[in-house]
């Protein structure tokens, strides 16, 4: 099991912050236009955008994600404060980072392992629990993967929050489009092994498993079919 974290476009590389954002299209989520959406993860102090060389002065996550002397390593926080990566997380497994595009699909631009899990750092009031990295770049721009659809890019869409978990299936599909072996256009075949089914559930047991899927980075079928899994190997099955 991998997980993709989606991002905001970092023009310095994602090793520091951003460089007169505020006329770089690609940066729209942090300085949008005129009914386009703020990045709502980026806190902006309150005597403006950008000090007097033009860098941001926003604090994101995105501005230190290749900035591997920074002292508190490559990492990536929980949203909302307070809150957990799910047990699918775990020191090794792989990681997809990509941003989003105006058009709304998204290019895939990094890739690193977890080192560390739900790390939290002394000074910091704001409570967030963190996934550290081993150190990484980006990859080079010419194996960027471009205009993936969210669908693509995690096999099920994104929604709200900023990573979902993804099968191995989708990990090798997704490195086979680095390495240029497979085309963005192409779906991934649906096993012959799989079937639907339909069930209906109480409307309070539907939001408590939202509930579960958006903090953990999954589907409500995901944990249904985790919860089925779980029943028959109980059962001896």
């Amino acid at each position: 099991m991998g997980i993709v974290i989606r991002t905001v476009f970092n023009n310095q590389g994602w090793k520091g912050p951003c460089r007169n954002p505020d006329k770089d299209s690609r940066c729209y989520l942090c300085f949008p236009h005129e009914g386009e959406r703020l990045h709502l993860d980026i806190y902006f102090p309150p005597d403006g955008k950008l000090d007097d060389h033009g860098f941001c002065r926003g604090e994101c996550w995105e501005r230190y994600l290749c900035y591997n002397p920074s002292p508190t390593g490559s990492r990536w926080g929980c949203y909302p404060p307070g809150r957990k990566f799910g047990k699918q997380a775990q020191p090794g497994t792989k990681v997809y980072f990509a941003y989003i595009q105006r058009n709304g699909r998204y290019t895939l631009w990094g890739t690193t392992t977890i080192r560390e899990v739900n790390v939290q750092y002394r000074g910091e009031e704001r409570g967030y629990y963190y996934l550290v990295f081993e150190p990484f770049e980006p990859l080079p721009e010419e194996k960027w993967v471009k205009d993936l659809s969210a669908e693509e890019l995690t096999g099920k869409g994104f929604r709200r929050g900023t990573y979902r978990f993804i099968d191995g299936e989708r990990e090798s599909y997704l490195d086979r489009l680095i390495e240029r072996k497979e085309k963005a256009e192409e779906q991934l075949a649906v096993s012959s092994r799989e079937t639907t089914l339909s069930l209906k559930i109480r409307r309070d047991i539907r939001e408590k498993l939202t509930t579960m899927a958006e903090r953990e980075g999954r589907t409500v079928e995901e944990i249904v079919r985790e919860a089925i899994a779980e029943w028959l190997r109980g059962r001896g099955l």
